[in-house]
């Protein structure tokens, strides 16, 4: 499955989850929480209401999902609990970056599904092991606001201009770039994707960004 495909789909499961488990949501509120455009989030809603989980709006302008159709939980064996407290316990160590916060309630919304006596041994097993924050890269209000402007991009195919801070093509510090992942590693965030017009594959760290514009 390319990057694309899959990053649509989960933007479809997060858009149905946070339809579902919420007491309504405008427009608004579902374009800031997801950080995609107008359009994107019609299409997505349409394509929900196309695999039968339809969104029902309120005279309010308020969306919810239809009450016979949700998204099914399923049983966790003791390697998947042990295996979202490990991921839990790393996400915590995350505060602030995009999606994880988000990321630790989703596992706490699985974890309160499990019987609290299983819950609670695999969680003796897990508070041994350590997590090493220093290898988590830190995250500047900046780069947050250029990961989610980036991750929008992406999901629309989107063309931009950014400036650097330094000029990796020939001493340009401002040019067209097609985003088209973003890449988490031990010294920051990346985003990955194509200088224009000239084709060039790149590898940019969000630090070095100072703006991005729409085309």
């Amino acid at each position: 499955m390319d990057s694309t495909r899959a990053s649509r789909i989960t933007r479809l499961l997060r858009l149905a989850m946070l339809i579902q488990n919420s007491n309504g949501l405008t427009i608004q509120d579902l374009i800031h929480q997801l950080q995609i455009s107008r359009r994107t989030l019609f299409r997505d809603m349409k394509c929900l209401s196309d695999i039968g989980l339809k969104p029902i709006c309120s005279n309010r302008g308020e969306y919810r999902m239809d009450t016979n159709m949700t998204i099914p939980t399923t049983d966790l064996s003791t390697s998947e609990i042990l295996g979202l407290l490990m991921v839990h316990k790393y996400a915590l160590k995350c505060t602030g970056h995009p999606l994880f916060d988000r990321g630790v309630d989703a596992i706490n919304k699985l974890l309160n599904q499990v019987t609290p006596t299983v819950r609670d041994a695999c969680k003796e097993i897990v508070d041994v092991i350590t997590v090493d924050s220093d290898r988590i890269p830190q995250m500047t209000s900046n780069t947050k606001k250029h990961f989610l402007t980036m991750m929008r991009m992406i999901n629309d195919n989107g063309l931009c201009r950014i400036n650097l801070t330094e000029a990796p093509i020939e001493n340009t510090t401002s040019f067209n770039f097609v985003p088209q992942e973003l890449h988490l590693q031990d010294d920051g965030y990346y985003v990955n994707g194509e200088a224009e017009p000239s084709g060039r594959k790149m590898s940019i760290n969000l630090e070095q960004i100072v703006s991005i514009n729409d085309i």
